[in-house]
C-alpha cells in the first residue's frame, strides 16, 4: 500500500505532473507556493475526521490558531 497507493501516487501528481506545467508560466518559488496552498487545502478535511489522522496534523493546526505572543 505505502509504494502503490499511498503518499507515492499524490507525488507522481504534483511534481510530474502539475510543477512541470505550473513552472511552464511561473517561477519556481511562485509554482511551488501555489503547490504548497492547493496541498494544504486538499489535506484540510483530515483535520476534522472523527478518528485522529495524525499527531502532525493536530500540530499544524494549533500552530495556525494559536494566538500570537504579546510584545512588551
Amino acid at each position: 500500500m505505502l509504494f502503490l497507493g499511498g503518499p507515492l501516487q499524490e507525488e507522481f501528481g504534483w511534481r510530474g505532473y502539475a510543477s512541470p506545467r505550473l513552472q511552464a508560466n511561473h517561477s519556481a518559488l511562485v509554482s511551488s507556493v501555489i503547490i504548497g496552498v492547493l496541498w494544504a487545502f486538499w489535506h484540510l478535511p483530515l483535520n476534522f475526521m472523527s478518528d485522529k489522522a495524525g499527531p502532525q496534523y493536530e500540530a499544524a493546526l494549533s500552530m495556525f490558531l494559536a494566538p500570537l505572543p504579546r510584545q512588551c
